[in-house]
C-alpha cells in the first residue's frame, strides 16, 4: 500500500513531476484502518477465536450461496458444508484463522437481510462481525494459505 500511496502522489502532484521525471518521492507510511464501530454498554462481545452462532451462520451462509457465491466462487459447495459440519460438530476443536475469518465475514455480509436469534438489531450484528474478521486479519496474513486469499476476498466484497 505504501508504494501504492508513492506512486499516485508522484503522479498526482503535477509541479514535481514537472521539476523532475526521474525522481519519485520517498514512500508515505500506511497503517491498518482503526476500527470506528463502537459497541453498546451490555452487549455481548464476540471472540475471535470462536465462531459465529450456528443459526445465524446457516441463515447467512444460505444467502451467501444465494446472492454471492454465484459472482464470486470462492468454495465449493462441498468443500464448504463439509467444513461447517465439522466446525459445529466439535466445538472444542481449534478453527484455523482463515475459516473463522470467513465464517464472520460471511455474516457481516448476510446479517441485514437474516431474522435475528439473539435480539441484536442486524446492522449492529453486521458491524460487530465485520470488527471480528479485521481483528483476524494480521493472524491471516501470517497464515499465508489458499483459505487465506478466501478469507481476504470475503473480508473485501
Amino acid at each position: 500500500m505504501s508504494f501504492n500511496t508513492a506512486v499516485k502522489s508522484w503522479v498526482l502532484n503535477t509541479t514535481s513531476h514537472a521539476r523532475n521525471k526521474d525522481m519519485i518521492p520517498s514512500m508515505v507510511k500506511v497503517g491498518m484502518p482503526i476500527a470506528r464501530f463502537q459497541v453498546k454498554p451490555g452487549t455481548p462481545q464476540l471472540d475471535p477465536s470462536k465462531p459465529p452462532e450456528e443459526g445465524i451462520f446457516l441463515a447467512c451462509s444460505s444467502r451467501y450461496f444465494e446472492e454471492v457465491h454465484c459472482l464470486y466462487w470462492l468454495y465449493s459447495s462441498e468443500d464448504f458444508h463439509t467444513r461447517l459440519e465439522a466446525t459445529y460438530s466439535d466445538a472444542y476443536m481449534q478453527q484455523p484463522v482463515s475459516w473463522l475469518c470467513s465464517m464472520h465475514s460471511i455474516v457481516a455480509l448476510g446479517a441485514l437481510c437474516v431474522p435475528l436469534v439473539d435480539g441484536l438489531p442486524d446492522k449492529e450484528l453486521a458491524h460487530r462481525s465485520l470488527e471480528v474478521a479485521k481483528l483476524l486479519v494480521p493472524k491471516l496474513c501470517d497464515e499465508a494459505t489458499l483459505d487465506s486469499v478466501r478469507a481476504l476476498v470475503l473480508l473485501v466484497s
